[in-house]
C-alpha cells in the first residue's frame, strides 16, 4: 500500500510509445540537485508496449496505467490524481534536464506564485518560441497558409505570429498561455479547476488550461532563466497530428467563442487551405514534385 509523504515536486511524464526516451528523463530526474523531496510518476497512456514497472521502480517512481489511450492531458490528469506534492511539473517524456533544472525553475516562480511557470525550450539547437498570445482564427489561417509562410520566410520573419517577442532565453515576462513541454502548476489550483479538459486529445489542451486557470487569477510566466531540451514529436504519430490538431482547434474555438467562432475558423482555415491548392498547382505546373490536391485534403 502507498503511503503518501509529503514532497515539494510532483512531476508528471505522460508517457507513450518506446520506453528509451521516458528512461533517459528519468534518469535526468534522479541525479536532480537541491530538488528537495521529490516524487516521480509515469502516468502510461494505454501505450501498445506497456511501461516496464521494473523500471519505474528502479527510479523509484510511481507507474501509473491508463486502460485507454486518451491522449496528453487524460495522462497527465491520471498522474496528477495521484500526486502528492505541493506543485506538478509536467515534463514530455521527450524532454531533458539538467541537474539543478528542478531546484532553478522553483526558485523562478517563487515570486509570482500562485502562477503557471515554464522554462526555455530548446529543440534541435534552436529556441522554440513556448510563451504565446491567446491565439486567434486569423493566427491559425496564417499558420495553415503555405504562401504566408514562404513569405514570412523570405523577410526572415518566425511563422508563429502569436508569440510573445520578449519571452526569450534569460527574460522572465508574463505570457497568456506556456506549451505544454515543462508546465510548473500549483497542485490546489490544478485540481481546482478539474485539470485538463479531457475532450482534446491532443493540442490546445494547455492553452485551454492556462485560459481557465487565468479566470481564477492564476497567471502564465515564462521563466527564460531556466532551460529544458525538448526532442518533440517523441509520443505523437504523425499520420494522426493533422487530425488532432484540426479537432483540437475547432473545439477550442467553440468552447471559447461558440458556434460561430468555430464557423470562423473553418472558414478562415478553408480560405488558407484553398490558397494553399492554388499556389501547388502553380508549383506542380513549374515541374516541383508536389501534390495540390492529396496536400489540401
Amino acid at each position: 500500500e502507498f503511503q503518501p509523504m509529503t514532497v515539494a515536486v510532483s512531476v508528471v511524464i505522460p508517457h507513450y510509445g518506446a520506453a528509451d526516451q521516458t528512461i533517459d528523463l528519468l534518469n535526468d530526474l534522479a541525479g536532480q540537485q537541491d530538488a528537495g523531496s521529490l516524487e516521480v510518476i509515469v502516468a502510461d497512456d494505454a501505450s501498445p508496449d506497456p511501461f516496464p514497472l521494473a523500471v519505474a521502480t528502479a527510479y523509484n517512481a510511481r507507474l501509473v496505467r491508463r486502460e485507454s489511450n486518451g491522449g496528453f492531458g487524460s495522462a497527465c490528469n491520471s498522474g496528477a490524481e495521484v500526486a502528492c506534492g505541493d506543485s506538478l511539473l509536467f515534463l514530455n517524456s521527450d524532454t531533458r534536464v539538467g541537474p539543478r533544472f528542478i531546484a532553478e525553475l522553483v526558485a523562478s516562480s517563487m515570486p509570482f506564485q500562485p502562477a503557471v511557470t515554464g522554462p526555455a525550450v530548446m529543440g534541435h539547437g534552436e529556441v522554440v518560441a513556448t510563451g504565446r498570445r491567446w491565439v486567434s482564427a486569423r493566427h491559425y489561417a496564417a499558420e495553415w497558409s503555405i504562401p504566408f509562410r514562404k513569405l514570412r520566410a523570405a523577410k526572415g520573419l518566425p511563422l508563429d505570429t502569436a508569440r510573445v517577442n520578449a519571452a526569450v532565453p534569460g527574460q522572465v515576462v508574463p505570457v497568456d498561455w506556456l506549451f505544454g513541454v515543462a508546465l510548473l502548476i500549483p497542485t490546489e489550483a490544478f485540481r481546482r479547476v478539474g485539470g485538463f479538459d479531457e475532450r482534446f486529445f491532443m493540442n490546445c489542451e494547455e492553452m485551454d488550461l492556462q485560459r481557465v486557470l487565468r479566470r481564477h487569477g492564476i497567471p502564465a510566466v515564462y521563466a527564460g532563466t531556466v532551460t529544458v531540451t525538448h526532442a518533440g514529436g517523441g509520443s505523437s504519430d504523425p499520420a494522426k497530428r493533422r487530425a488532432w490538431v484540426g479537432q483540437s482547434r475547432l473545439h477550442y474555438a467553440q468552447k471559447w467563442g461558440g458556434p460561430r467562432a468555430r464557423r470562423r475558423l473553418q472558414a478562415a482555415l478553408t480560405a488558407a487551405t484553398a490558397a494553399n491548392l492554388v499556389w501547388n498547382t502553380g508549383r506542380r505546373l513549374a515541374g516541383r514534385p508536389v501534390t495540390p490536391l492529396a496536400t489540401a485534403r
